[in-house]
């Protein structure tokens, strides 16, 4: 079955849609063999706010459409441990919505050792070594070009915290599409 196209002639909400019904398939995987759950919202995850990212600059406000709610605030405000970003002006960055899906996705999508002693590199990386991922620690580091600042956002998911914000955003953006309105959400009832 092909994807569905938009309003805006684009497939990526139907793309996220099917996400969805992805990770409901493998949360009903019933098998002896290791499997990699992390590994699969964390790839949904980089998906969803690349989707996302690229959305809000055609329309601004999409991200507080999608991701809004009291409990995405919430988690928001819980897990965004540091933020030292400023805007070109040097005005300390406000905690908003957009900021923390943008830091998100760019400690997904721009991993990189920076070779700046005090600055840690740009990229996601499991807290606390062990058998099994408790935690992640996303890091988004830059220097501010005009002010010469150093700069650096931090956002620590608990994995049950990762596997909520996934489903949320799944739900959040199925819900653009029309034709997804019904019980056939993948994420349907968890919003």
């Amino acid at each position: 079955m092909g994807y569905k196209y938009d309003s805006e002639d684009q497939i990526y909400v139907d793309y996220i849609t099917r996400l969805g019904h992805v990770i409901d398939q493998y949360d009903k995987l019933n098998t002896n063999e290791k499997k990699f759950k992390v590994s699969l919202y964390l790839s949904v995850l980089q998906s969803i706010l690349t989707y996302l990212n690229e959305a809000n600059k055609r329309n601004p406000g999409m991200i507080s459409h999608v991701f809004g709610l009291d409990s995405d605030i919430t988690l928001m405000n819980d897990c965004w441990k540091e933020n030292t970003y400023h805007d070109r002006s040097g005005t300390q960055e406000n905690k908003s919505l957009e900021n923390f899906i943008t830091h998100l996705r760019n400690s997904l999508s721009h991993p990189s050792k920076t070779t700046e002693d005090d600055c840690e590199e740009t990229g996601f990386r499991q807290e606390e070594m062990s058998d099994y991922i408790h935690k992640i620690r996303f890091i988004d580091t830059k220097t501010n070009i005009n002010t010469k600042r150093k700069q650096k956002s931090v956002i620590e998911l608990t994995v049950d915290q990762l596997f909520a914000l996934v489903k949320n955003l799944i739900e959040g953006v199925s819900i653009l599409n029309p034709s997804d309105n019904d019980t056939n959400s993948p994420m349907h009832n968890h919003r």
